[in-house]
């Protein structure tokens, strides 16, 4: 489990310096890719963005995993993690999602009001209306030098964040500024983490846990 660092959430746009900082620091100091996912929900919902629950999906250049997700809910004291495996098949949620319609499409971001009607709806937007959710934001961010824009790349190397919201009347424009400022840092500080993990795992496996 753990534990968030901050205290309980408080409307203080001033913190948009603070969380762009510590992003920074945490990338360069490290301390893993679960302790980062934490500690920047807990700080953006601390900046005032009413987030209900932030997903966060990593692909990495591992032989072995393709990639880790993590899930953290406001009120829950430990994120919910999933690992796949290399040449683990894509399971049906994951095909009927918006995070697959998206890279297909080649969109970069979505937002959807769920509180209103929608012209495509998605299996698991029922179950966020079930949370008292109203409005869903969606942003992915490739890794390498390869990306120029489109998200061709993402299946083997990027990252995919998902935010949502039970506020009446969905995100303000200033909520999706701040994510907006706030996600390429986090999405740098990801891939550092990531690539580090990774390095970490590969050397414990060919040297033996001390030597790596």
């Amino acid at each position: 489990m753990i534990e968030s660092e901050t205290a309980e959430p408080a409307p203080d746009r001033s913190a948009d310096g603070a969380l762009t900082d510590w992003l920074v620091q945490r990338g360069l100091q490290g301390g893993g890719m679960a302790t980062l996912v934490f500690g920047y929900c807990d700080r953006l919902a601390a900046s005032g963005v009413p987030i209900l629950r932030v997903f966060a999906g990593v692909q990495t250049l591992h032989p072995l995993y393709g990639g880790y997700s993590y899930i953290w809910h406001r009120g829950q004291r430990e994120l919910t993690k999933e690992t796949f495996f290399r040449n683990q098949q894509a399971g049906d949620d994951y095909l009927n999602s918006p995070f697959h319609d998206m890279l297909v499409r080649g969109d970069l971001s979505r937002r959807e009001r769920l509180d209103q009607p929608l012209e495509h709806e998605f299996p698991v937007y029922d179950e966020f209306r079930k949370q008292g959710a109203t409005d869903y934001y969606v942003r992915i961010a490739g890794f390498g030098p390869d990306q120029d824009g489109s998200v061709s790349s993402v299946d083997n190397d990027g990252l995919i964040v998902s935010w949502l919201t039970d506020r009446p009347g969905g995100f303000t424009d200033d909520d999706i500024a701040l994510i907006e400022r706030t996600h390429p840092i986090f999405a740098l500080a990801m891939r550092t983490e990531a690539t580090t993990e990774t390095a970490q795992s590969i050397a414990a496996t060919y040297l033996g846990r001390d030597p790596g």
